[in-house]
């Protein structure tokens, strides 16, 4: 059983709308539970991707103020819930540091605080989450995107970075066990509706 579930996947693989559906529906099934961004999670976090989005943060500070983003909303805000009895219900987690900051963007110098930070995360016991791979391919990744308009930095890099950071995934998955998900879904061929059902049937059953 575990009070924490974690999505995961690139972006427009449908993690807000899967995760906000999930955590109203553990509340309709009277379990107290709550959404939290790993990134914006966070007071520092929130600061943090306002300045990023609008380009303001690069590089080695780029990288930087993401994990410390995380580090807070892990250590501060979803400590602080699971405490206090709720289900948390994460929108990304350790993994997304990896695929954007190690894998797509090449900052190896990360590499050995990122591994002890899983190391430290991961003995918390607190914080002992399950995470659910909503794995999505590059075409329909950039499929969704257009359709929704103003896309953002990141989402504006075409198909192909998409279904790389979907590789990043995976072998990030290979890599560091301790956040491989012990549960994937693949979108491409599901509707919106039937995805988000079938996570929060999962969460349901291991809550």
């Amino acid at each position: 059983m575990s009070r924490v579930f974690a999505f995961e996947g690139g972006d427009a693989c449908g993690k807000t709308l899967v995760t906000n559906y999930v955590c109203d529906r553990l509340r309709e099934n009277g379990i107290d539970s709550v959404r939290v961004p790993i990134i914006e999670g966070s007071q520092v976090g929130a600061l943090y991707k306002d300045t990023f989005i609008r380009g303001g943060v690069t590089g080695v500070a780029q990288a930087a103020g993401m994990l410390h983003s995380v580090i807070c909303t892990i250590d501060q805000v979803v400590t602080k819930h699971v405490n206090e009895g709720r289900v948390v219900i994460l929108d990304r987690s350790l993994a997304s540091f990896g695929v954007y900051q190690f894998k797509a963007h090449g900052y190896h110098w990360v590499k050995d605080i990122y591994e002890k930070t899983i190391q430290n995360e991961k003995s918390n016991p607190y914080i002992d989450y399950k995470t659910i791979f909503l794995d999505t391919t590059g075409k329909t990744a950039m499929q969704r995107i257009l359709e929704r308009g103003n896309p953002d930095l990141i989402e504006s890099k075409g198909a192909q970075f998409h279904e790389s950071i979907r590789q990043y995934y995976k072998e990030i998955f290979e890599e560091y066990k301790q956040l491989a998900p012990s549960y994937t879904v693949f979108t491409d061929d599901k509707t919106r509706a039937g995805v988000c059902e079938m996570c929060f049937e999962y969460v349901l059953h291991n809550v």
